[in-house]
């Protein structure tokens, strides 16, 4: 649905971000009720609407693919999901610093990552 919204030439910016907060908020209700493959895809559309909203390495497109990094985990998929956590640590330490609260948090899920993998 956020990307049929963002898909037409005449939605606004503001539009879509509003739209795009509400999804993500939809997909954070869905990872909490363990349907992670649908909060998986929703967070897919909450990304490429944040692409077309912000750039890639505003705070909330790097939350979403935080929470996208996540979803891959939940799916099972660990060395998928480090590898996303990885590039949003990345960003997030030359972005907001390496003592900002988002930074120490992907941190701290690449670690737990690493215990689940060894």
């Amino acid at each position: 649905m956020l990307n049929s919204l963002s898909a037409l030439p005449d939605s606004s910016d503001e539009t879509i971000g509003a739209a795009a907060d509400a999804a993500y908020m939809a997909a954070r209700y869905r990872a909490s009720q363990g349907s992670y493959a649908a909060a998986a895809a929703e967070y897919g559309e909450v990304f490429t609407a944040r692409l077309r909203d912000l750039v890639p390495d505003h705070p909330s497109t790097l939350a979403t693919r935080h929470e996208i990094a996540r979803m891959i985990g939940a799916g099972g998929n660990y060395a998928g999901a480090e590898a996303e956590y990885r590039d949003v640590l990345t960003a997030r330490q030359r972005i907001l610093g390496p003592d900002h609260p988002d930074t120490r948090r992907t941190a701290r899920q690449i670690d737990f990552l690493a215990e689940r993998q060894a």
